[in-house]
């Protein structure tokens, strides 16, 4: 588990604002947020993105995953959340930062 490898925890399920987020982890303020197929629309897109800037506002930053990429390749996901709670605790000051919308291939 990513988690506990860095005494992280991750809540599921989480409302923020008037939002549900997938997984949520309060010490690094970092949204998971995992995109069926139907984030891929322009009304999702611009939803996406207007769901970004509130959590942006309230200082978290956000790690977006397709549900492609989760299903045939976790160790990458997992990696790149532990990359990031890993230079989160080197730096700080990346709090309220979203990494780049990777929405991978459908």
């Amino acid at each position: 588990m990513i988690g506990g490898r860095y005494n992280s925890c991750f809540i599921r399920q989480r409302p923020i604002d008037s939002y549900i987020v997938v997984f949520y982890c309060s010490k690094h303020g970092l949204v998971v947020a995992v995109d069926c197929s139907h984030h891929y629309v322009d009304d999702y897109l611009e939803y996406d993105e207007i769901r970004t800037t509130i959590f942006e506002v309230l200082d978290l930053s956000i790690l977006r995953f397709s549900n492609l990429e989760i299903n045939n390749n976790i160790d990458s996901v997992c990696s790149k959340i532990t990359d990031y709670i890993l230079t989160k605790e080197k730096s700080p000051s990346l709090r309220g930062m979203s990494a780049p919308a990777d929405r991978g291939s459908l």
